[in-house]
């Protein structure tokens, strides 16, 4: 099926890239809605979406984005 450093088609990885983030957006939503970890550090999908779309409408989302860049890379 697949070999170490072996060509694939495009169709193929395309079809694994997308596979791969619909499992991790799934097992996110699965480990967040039983409680798994807490809530602090592993929000629901829902509460994201919802603090990206409050952050987008008063204009601090670039803000607190430009904050956790500088934090992680100075």
């Amino acid at each position: 099926m697949f070999k170490i450093r072996g060509s694939i088609s495009k169709q193929k990885y395309i079809l694994f890239a997308v596979f791969t983030f619909v499992a991790i957006f799934f097992a996110w939503l699965i480990v967040s809605a039983t409680n798994l970890v807490d809530p602090i550090f592993l929000p629901s999908p829902v509460k994201v979406w919802r603090y990206v779309e409050k952050a987008s409408a008063d204009g601090s989302l670039w803000d607190n984005t430009w904050i956790s860049v500088v934090r992680i890379f100075w």
